[in-house]
């Protein structure tokens, strides 16, 4: 049976990355990190890529990620709006999901490989 996820052992990770704490990092909780950290590196890119190619103008709010699709569907990038889509399901199983469900490897392995054909592909 999987157990709750304790949003606390995020800290850990925080503490890691910042250089205030040495040594392992719960396992879930890095898993976590990472789909979180994919998507908005993918995220992150093609906001600026599209602000600096094609005329997108953010609200710098969160229904930036739904405008954003939108944005790319609206100009033939049909492919790269729904990699972005499904990246940002991963990671809101990541971000407020209390059970982690399926292989945390996997998904893992799976946000890296979208982010990575995401900022890619963009034309």
């Amino acid at each position: 049976m999987k157990m709750v996820f304790d949003g606390k052992e995020c800290l850990h990770v925080a503490k890691y990355l910042a250089g205030k704490q040495y040594g392992p990092c719960p396992l879930e909780a890095t898993q976590r990190a990472a789909v979180s950290r994919a998507y908005f590196a993918a995220f992150g890119y093609v906001r600026n890529y599209e602000i600096e190619n094609h005329h997108f103008k953010p609200e710098n709010a969160g229904i930036d990620h739904t405008r954003l699709r939108k944005h790319l569907k609206d100009r033939g990038e049909t492919v790269i709006a729904g990699d972005l889509h499904d990246l940002n399901i991963k990671r809101g199983w990541c971000d407020y999901d209390k059970v982690f469900i399926g292989n945390g490897n996997q998904i893992v392995e799976d946000a890296i490989k979208l982010s990575e054909d995401i900022i890619k592909n963009l034309k």
